[in-house]
């Protein structure tokens, strides 16, 4: 995201630690979070941010709000936990200006970090869903969004590491 000064309309969805750099890249922006535990919003950082709040699981309940009234819905790693990814991912849609976006991330099963956990015999994200690539992107066209873009983390394995998965 670029920085900028347009009143725009932003919502977090459990991802509340983007907030104070939120409103400072977008000063002028509508901001709107939404958790399932409502306790996080007291955090003493988010008390001066003029975020509208709300208690919400986002994977059991509709969101509160008008159709096409974000600029930009921002939740991280959301599709991993829901029953149904697609369905939040076209409830999200619905909710986005048709210039609007939906910036999320995915724990890639293809990545050496997951790969490596699950040889070690360890797995700590609970996750309902583990996506590669090509999954991820399907999910999201099927779910109605137009573009979809997906920008690989770049996090260089430990030495020896890629070795010794390709020889597993």
């Amino acid at each position: 995201l670029a920085p900028s000064d347009a009143p725009l309309s932003i919502l977090v969805v459990e991802s509340l630690t983007y907030l104070p750099n939120l409103r400072t890249m977008f000063p002028h922006a509508q901001m709107f979070a939404v958790a399932a535990d409502g306790d996080a919003f007291h955090h003493p950082e988010y008390a001066t941010l003029g975020v509208q709040f709300t208690a919400l699981d986002y994977l059991a309940e509709p969101l509160p709000f008008a159709r096409e009234l974000f600029d930009y819905i921002i939740s991280d790693l959301t599709l991993e936990p829901a029953g149904n990814p697609q369905d939040i991912a076209a409830g999200f849609s619905q909710f986005l200006k048709q210039t609007g976006a939906l910036l999320t991330s995915f724990r890639n099963i293809r990545h050496w970090s997951v790969l490596a956990e699950l040889m070690d015999g360890h797995y700590y994200h609970v996750v309902a869903r583990l996506y590669a690539v090509q999954e991820f992107e399907k999910l999201l066209y099927a779910s109605y969004y137009k573009d979809v873009r997906v920008r690989p983390q770049r996090r260089p394995a430990p030495e020896g590491e890629v070795d010794r998965l390709v020889a597993a």
